[in-house]
């Protein structure tokens, strides 16, 4: 219920929150594995909120491909992870999510090296979310440019 309450007033957060929770109580296996279905669902709805599904698929799929297809490959890898390293990932991951929120870089990235970036951030997305389900903070961070930066 606290990753929703998160999800829901910032847009982001869900994994972020409840992963590290529940791998106190269960395996962290199965607390990554329980947050697939929940992070989907919430980003499907989330991206159909704004009405520009084919738009942002285009513009997006740089980023997005890579990160779908790593995610796929990094989680097939961690199944034969001791529970132990896995921790380690899920760690390493969260503080590298709170080390960007507190950081907040601005990428100031141009229309012709939106597709290097996005090739590139999606495939670290990707690993860290397959390891750890938090793809997010890369993600946005890439997305939270300033203004001026991407022109199309």
């Amino acid at each position: 219920m606290l990753g929703g309450v998160v999800k829901g007033l910032l847009g982001v957060g869900l994994p972020l929150v409840v992963v590290p929770l529940l791998a106190l109580i269960i395996p962290s296996p199965k607390a990554i594995a329980l947050m697939g279905i929940p992070i989907l669902v919430s980003n499907v709805f989330q991206s159909l909120d704004g009405g520009h599904v084919r738009y942002a698929l285009r513009r997006f799929a740089w980023l997005l491909v890579p990160m779908v297809v790593m995610t796929a490959l990094t989680v097939r890898l961690t199944l034969g992870l001791p529970v132990r390293t896995l921790n380690m990932f899920v760690a390493c991951a969260l503080l590298l999510a709170v080390a960007l929120m507190a950081w907040n870089p601005r990428l100031d990235i141009d229309a012709g090296g939106e597709r290097r970036w996005g090739v590139a951030v999606g495939t670290l997305s990707g690993l860290m979310g397959g390891v750890s389900s938090l793809m997010g903070p890369l993600v946005i961070t890439y997305l939270v440019v300033p203004d001026h930066s991407i022109t199309h």
